[in-house]
């Protein structure tokens, strides 16, 4: 069983140039809690609620000055949509993740749920 064999999920993108209000807007206008940064649709990092709180907020930084690339995550974990879905399983398990942004010809195409994961593992019949 693959990735493409579950629920792919919409996901919040923007570049790495947007400023932290803006970025916070998106989250709120969205109610969501995370937005992955992309470089040509290739997923480059990531920013939380969390982020902006201890990243910036807690720093005394400008969230108008302050761009999405000097907080981001960066480095994030994704998978193709084509990967096992064992491996991803056991991945995100191992990063302590319960959202896995998915891509397709290294573009990003939305995002899977561990609960999502976990529920299609568990429909696997064993011999």
């Amino acid at each position: 069983m693959k990735i493409k064999d579950c629920q792919i999920k919409d996901v919040l993108e923007c570049d790495d140039n947007k400023s932290i209000v803006e970025i916070a807007q998106i989250l709120k206008k969205n109610n969501s809690r995370h937005v992955i940064i992309t470089d040509n649709k290739k997923p480059v990092g990531i920013i939380s609620i969390t982020d902006i709180s201890n990243r910036v907020v807690a720093e005394g930084k400008d969230p108008k000055k302050t761009k999405a690339k000097d907080i981001m995550t960066k480095n994030i974990f994704y998978k193709d949509i084509e990967s096992l879905l064992s491996d991803t399983y056991v991945e995100m398990v191992k990063n302590n993740m319960i959202f896995c942004p998915v891509t397709q010809n290294n573009k990003l195409i939305g995002g899977v749920e561990l609960r999502e994961v976990m529920g299609k593992l568990s429909q696997i019949k064993l011999k």
